[in-house]
């Protein structure tokens, strides 16, 4: 993550900045990625406008949860849902996709997951 936040005057933070995950190519220009994610309730959509040939699109890469000191987090990856339809993605709480930091394993990964999306989980525990 690069970039700064900024506390808004209702409590919630706002991330502006550009975030790279090592191995993970973005189907976005260069020039296009820099990110304004707002974070209610400790999670935002990590979401890219993407402008080409007159044409306007978003790249939903997932949500990212973070602790208030931002240094922990949880990236929900969304994938392309099975229901047919075009630009449809989702996460599943029972089969789906995470990057979590700091963890060196995937016991410390879960658990920080667990931790950061408590709320949004609903007393639902990833295992």
């Amino acid at each position: 993550m690069d970039g700064k936040r900024y506390l808004t005057t209702s409590g919630d933070y706002i991330f502006k900045g550009t975030i790279d995950i090592e191995g993970e190519p973005f189907p976005v220009p260069e020039d296009q990625k820099m990110l304004k994610i707002r974070f209610h309730k400790g999670y935002g959509s990590m979401e890219y406008i993407i402008f080409e040939n007159g044409k306007t699109d978003i790249f939903l890469y997932g949500t990212l949860f973070v602790d208030r000191a931002f240094s922990k987090l949880t990236i929900a990856i969304s994938e392309e849902d099975s229901s047919g339809e075009q630009n449809s993605k989702s996460w599943s709480a029972e089969d789906g996709l995470m990057l979590s930091m700091p963890a060196t394993n995937r016991s410390e990964a879960i658990q920080l997951s667990n931790e950061l999306m408590e709320t949004y989980l609903g007393g639902y525990t990833l295992k």
